[in-house]
């Protein structure tokens, strides 16, 4: 039964993170015995580094003969210093967001492995975790210099760009549907048209709304295949106008399937990525909340994104957005950053990424996004594309790109009549 394969009493954290993630990955290739639960971090110490740790050879035919790890070896769970050890090394795998929570379980002992963690290098004899390396490439971090012509801002012929913000028609709340299946949120004018630009009128309507409701601003129209009220924040998460109090708002008047917010974000490395990349996350990290003293520690939780809204992204096919210097972009799923900082100081970003390198990209208004939606029992993602490196250069004359970018992604997904078909609409 056992596949453990380092010395656990004289092997790291590190190692045993290595072992962990080893186990988590063959779980989910093969069905482990009744009574073993692959993804449970309970199941794995009880069956597997326990019994290892105590000497005993449980085999496979001895725990489904004994209906589990605990009457195999004893009902022990092994000495105190193993389980130091072992939740160390969960913490190490958490931290470097090579797992997360399930969203499917209530427990945090049930875990999934994150995209990293899926293709993280770890060597088959030491269980040491290496880096997963993205080929370089030749940095990205141009400074516009006068009378120079940047071949990034010289896309006033692309398909995206000449396409008219349509002028929406004033209605009344009650002309509009009672709900919708997508809320889409934006955070500026840049988001906002960007997105206005593929919403198309409603059946039996000529023009997109444009409804005024509960202090907000809504055009509702159809995005793709579904219903949806597109709206914009101000920036960041807190605050009189900002995204959770915007999304709460949205979310009650308007019960949608699910609330997608796409748009900008910042860079983490320009020689490992480009502009315009577009940036899926399949969790947040909100790093603003943290106990200081002599060592300070993030206090918030690390949550993911709705796991339907991952799957249509994660498993997006045909999808291709061209750059005007002919390059196409790239999708990245992974973690965000999210905080309420403009960044733009090249030091503080790296000891940011620092803290959290598992981080993909940063931006300002996810974890406003994921308390109003997750509250609420509504499925949410964050789409957003790459428009700086926030390193002290930070300007504009991206954005317009990196927003079609994102849009487009956003937009192509959606165009399945079925992408939310495993959704429940909102209570």
């Amino acid at each position: 039964m056992s596949r453990v394969k380092i010395d656990l009493q004289k092997c790291s954290v590190d190692q045993m993170a290595g072992q962990i993630l080893t186990i988590l990955r063959t779980n989910e290739r093969e069905r482990p015995p009744a009574g073993y639960f692959g993804g449970s971090l309970e199941s794995i110490l009880q069956f597997e580094l326990a019994p290892k740790a105590l000497g005993r050879n449980v085999t496979e035919t001895g725990v489904l003969v004994m209906n589990g790890a605990y009457q195999a070896y004893g009902g022990e769970r092994g000495p105190e210093w193993l389980r130091r050890k072992y939740f160390d090394a969960v913490n190490k795998l958490r931290t470097r967001g090579l797992i997360y929570d399930d969203p499917d379980q209530s427990s945090p002992e049930f875990v999934v492995l994150s995209e990293e963690g899926r293709s993280v290098p770890v060597d088959p004899v030491t269980m040491a975790i290496g880096t997963t390396e993205t080929p370089a490439v030749a940095s990205e971090n141009p400074v516009q210099q006068p009378g120079v012509t940047d071949p990034l801002t010289e896309y006033q012929t692309a398909e995206w760009f000449v396409r008219k913000v349509p002028v929406a028609k004033p209605a009344d709340r009650s002309v509009a549907p009672a709900s919708v299946d997508i809320v889409l949120m934006t955070a500026n004018e840049i988001e906002r048209d960007a997105a206005l630009k593929f919403l198309t009128p409603l059946p039996g309507q000529t023009t997109v709304l444009r409804v005024h409701h509960r202090g907000e601003t809504y055009f509702v129209g159809q995005f793709g295949a579904h219903t949806t009220a597109l709206t914009m924040c101000a920036m960041g998460a807190v605050g009189r106008d900002a995204a959770i109090l915007a999304s709460a708002t949205a979310i009650a008047a308007w019960l949608p399937r699910a609330l997608i917010m796409v748009g900008l974000a910042l860079g983490k490395d320009d020689k490992k990525q480009q502009i315009a990349d577009v940036l899926v996350a399949d969790r947040i990290v909100p790093y603003e909340p943290q106990r200081v003293g002599e060592t300070s520690v993030n206090r918030a939780p690390i949550p993911p994104v709705g796991r339907v809204l991952l799957n249509r992204f994660r498993n997006v096919q045909g999808w291709q957005f061209v750059r005007p210097d002919g390059r196409p972009v790239t999708l990245k799923i992974g973690a965000l950053l999210s905080g309420e900082k403009l960044i733009d100081d090249k030091e503080f970003k790296d000891q940011l990424f620092g803290r959290f390198p598992e981080g993909i990209g940063g931006e300002m208004e996810g974890a406003g996004v994921f308390a109003a939606a997750a509250r609420e029992g509504v499925e949410w993602i964050l789409v957003k594309a790459i428009c700086d490196w926030a390193d002290g250069h930070k300007d504009d004359r991206y954005q317009p790109l990196a927003a079609a970018a994102a849009v487009s992604l956003v937009h192509h997904v959606l165009l399945a009549a079925d992408a939310l078909i495993d959704i429940r609409p909102a209570r």
